[in-house]
């Protein structure tokens, strides 16, 4: 412990040996030293300036020397916080060692010396106005200047002249833009409103004239294209904003029209609901008000439920409703023999027209007939005979082929029967004056719609007498000849054609036809002959041929 207090009194002490103004070192028990000063009692980690020799003081860096336990030194840099046993460079080179790195400064690059030349002119004042020769003259005395050629220095000149120049135009279109926008502001906060839109530029230069933002702008041609700018986007932004709020004002009129008792009147008219709605503040959003016109007449349109309940007892089914389908469905069939005659005879084909065919037909009866009563029109059966003739075929829908020998023998059998009904007409009766005796009991015998009127009119009383004494024989007669004019002429020459293609179809079946004939065929008669023999029909040509082979051979 004596020897411990003795090395520190003779740290302590200066060069002579005496204490330095009351500071002494210490040291912990890692090794650490620490300062102490008496007086103060104040203790620090680094030496204080009274305990520092001359070269300590000289140190200027930030780079401090320390000594662990063993007395060991290492250096540390209170900036960068970086420590290393090795002295550096700069202690060094304090200290009068060779350092070890080389110190001399680096020669200057072209650009370095360029950009110095540069900075050189901007110290000067210089810019877009000066000459070359003033930029000479200025820079005659700099010794940093002739560290470039003339030829370079002018290059930096022309450099620095275009540099300024595109700065200032940058600057312009700057203060442009800032005038342009406050002058956009300016046409915004003095024109917001929908009504304000059919304002002129002429009229808004009046009114604005005496602005700031008017006049930093100094051309009426800019000042015209900013202006109709902002006018646009206002007419954009209105028109969206009303588009945003039309839902919303649909629904608030409906509410008020259905709930408000003056508008729910029978029998009102739209002036006297506008007048109504404009004292309620509610159409004065847009003119016209077509929102509000369109509500109204749709509720307009609208029934209460008491005419809704009496339209459905109306359309309920009565007899006479009920008779009149039944009319209606006799007359549509009634037109498709007709549709078939003709397209049997050749004169309509899956091709034909609307006009084609009733250039034929104009005259007939049943055309004649479907054309003045309700429901589906002769147009529309004949739109879907036709499309029954492409989908089917003509052989399908009419059983026979036109222009073949059974279309050409049914043709002349529904010729020959026209020729006898018409043959057969009875002979119309004469309504006034009289007869001899055996005329008016042939004409009763021909006619079975004579009344009693005519009767009398016709011959005397013997000849009803006579009459009423054999009705049931008279009857059966007229029903049977009624039956047979009801008769399809064209029946047994249809069934004869069917019996014919089934003859056909089954000889066809028992005939087994090779893969080339199959081949050979299209597609639309390979459908045919699947579906003659009950074959499905859907797939590619080739799975035709296997299934109508397969079938063969079954």
């Amino acid at each position: 412990a004596l020897l411990q207090k003795q090395l520190a009194a003779d740290d302590a002490a200066g060069p002579d040996g005496a204490p330095e103004e009351g500071w002494s070192e210490h040291q912990t028990g890692d090794g650490r030293k620490y300062y102490y000063h008496k007086e103060s009692q104040i203790s620090l980690w680094e030496k204080p300036d009274e305990l520092m020799t001359n070269e300590e003081r000289a140190n200027d860096t930030h780079w401090r020397e320390y000594k662990i336990w063993d007395g060991r030194a290492f250096y540390h840099n209170k900036e960068t916080k970086v420590s290393c046993w090795s002295m550096p460079p700069e202690l060094r080179k304090l200290r009068g060692e060779s350092s070890g790195i080389d110190d001399r400064p680096l020669p200057q690059t072209n650009a370095e010396k360029r950009r110095i030349f540069w900075d050189l002119m901007k110290e000067k004042g210089m810019d877009d106005s000066w000459s070359w020769n003033a930029v000479a003259e200025a820079l005659r005395d700099e010794p940093l200047a002739l560290n470039l050629n003339e030829a370079v220095r002018k290059q930096c000149f022309a450099e620095l002249v275009g540099f300024q120049m595109r700065k200032k135009q940058i600057e312009g279109r700057q203060k442009d833009r800032n005038a342009a926008s406050a002058l956009e502001r300016l046409i915004e906060e003095r024109f917001p409103n929908p009504e304000d839109l059919g304002t002129t530029y002429e009229e808004a230069s009046r009114i604005l004239a005496s602005e700031e933002a008017w006049g930093l702008i100094k051309s009426d041609v800019r000042r015209d294209e900013v202006f109709q700018t902002v006018m646009e986007r206002m007419e954009d932004k209105h028109k969206k904003a009303r588009i945003d709020s039309r839902a919303n004002r649909i629904v608030r009129l409906q509410r008020l029209m259905a709930s408000d008792p003056e508008l729910t009147r029978s029998r009102l008219r739209w002036n006297d609901a506008a007048a109504i709605l404009s004292s309620k503040d509610e159409i004065q959003e847009e003119q016209p008000p077509l929102d509000a016109l369109r509500v109204w007449a749709s509720l307009q349109d609208l029934k209460p439920t008491s005419e809704h309940d009496a339209e459905a007892k109306a359309k309920a089914l009565t007899p006479d409703v009920a008779k009149a389908f039944r009319d209606e469905r006799k007359r549509r069939d009634a037109l498709a023999p007709l549709m078939k005659d003709w397209a049997i005879r050749g004169t309509i084909s899956a091709n034909s027209s609307w006009s084609d065919f009733e250039a034929v037909a104009k005259a007939d009866p049943r055309l004649i007939a479907l054309q003045d009563g309700p429901g589906a029109t002769a147009m529309e059966l004949f739109e879907e005979f036709l499309e029954s003739l492409r989908r089917d075929g003509p052989e399908l829908v009419l059983g026979v082929v036109p222009g073949s020998a059974a279309a050409e023998a049914i043709v002349a059998a529904s010729n020959a029967t026209i020729g006898v009904k018409e043959e057969e007409q009875p002979r119309k009766r004469q309504r006034t004056g009289f007869s001899e005796g055996d005329e008016p009991k042939q004409e009763v015998m021909d006619e079975d719609n004579t009344n009693a009127l005519d009767a009398l009119i016709a011959g005397p009383p013997a000849v009803s007498m006579e009459i009423s004494e054999a009705p049931v024989l008279a009857a059966a007669p007229m029903e049977e000849e009624a039956g047979e004019e009801e008769e399809d002429p064209f029946a047994e020459v249809v069934t004869r054609a069917a019996a014919e293609k089934e003859k056909r179809v089954a000889a066809e079946q028992a005939t087994v036809l090779t893969s080339e004939q199959l081949s050979t065929k299209k597609v639309d008669d390979l459908k045919q002959l699947c579906r003659d023999r009950g074959l499905p029909v859907s797939g590619r040509k080739q799975e035709l041929v296997d299934r109508l082979l397969e079938a063969g051979a079954a």
